[in-house]
């Protein structure tokens, strides 16, 4: 009997999973598994999950259709059943649907002699921007740190003291990308 009351229980916590269901909002106010969450830097925060891909149409009668075949039920648009049950909307020239998701604390700082901006929010992610805001680097809570640079091109370089950095520089016609392994080995 005990076992049975669990499994009802931890069926219920989550069937949002398969999104057969609408997600409770404790499920939904971090951020679902496998979709990846934005935070803007007023405290707002959205989580994003990539559209389902429309299943291509066929002129083609499939087997069983035809003169006198059984009329088949309409294929249900996946994409508008995940806006529906997230409560989403499909992001302008993005392959995404994004939904709202609860907002975050946010400090902002400026140091008044660097002119540095610094954004700390309640999930203990920093960015610390300089005066100019060339340059911004976000310490996150697992340790990864990534920099971006945008003088005189785009630069992003990623690191974690326990895998490889990552950089990739974006010109007006190229872009390159370098990965540093711990063992010095130099991958372009």
């Amino acid at each position: 009997a005990f076992m049975e009351s669990l499994a009802v229980r931890y069926e219920s916590v989550v069937a949002w999973r398969s999104l057969k269901s609408r997600p409770p909002p404790p499920a939904k106010a971090a951020g679902l598994p496998g979709h990846w969450v934005v935070i803007q830097k007023d405290g707002n925060s959205h989580g994003r999950v990539v559209r389902p891909r429309k299943e291509e149409e066929s002129d083609a009668p499939e087997e069983g259709e035809g003169e006198g075949a059984a009329p088949t039920q309409p294929k249900v648009d996946e994409e508008e059943k995940l806006k529906e049950l997230l409560d989403g909307w499909v992001v302008e020239d993005e392959d995404v649907i994004q939904y709202e998701i609860d907002p975050v604390a946010i400090t902002l700082t400026t140091d008044p002699h660097t002119e540095q901006h610094v954004t700390q929010s309640s999930d203990n992610v920093m960015i610390i921007e300089d005066g100019s805001r060339a340059c911004s680097t976000a310490l996150l809570p697992d340790g990864t740190r990534i920099t971006c640079r945008s003088d005189p091109t785009f630069q992003v370089l990623i690191e974690h003291s326990m895998s490889s950095a990552v950089a990739c520089e974006v010109k007006y016609t190229s872009a390159t990308t370098t990965i540093k392994c711990q063992d010095g080995t130099l991958l372009q």
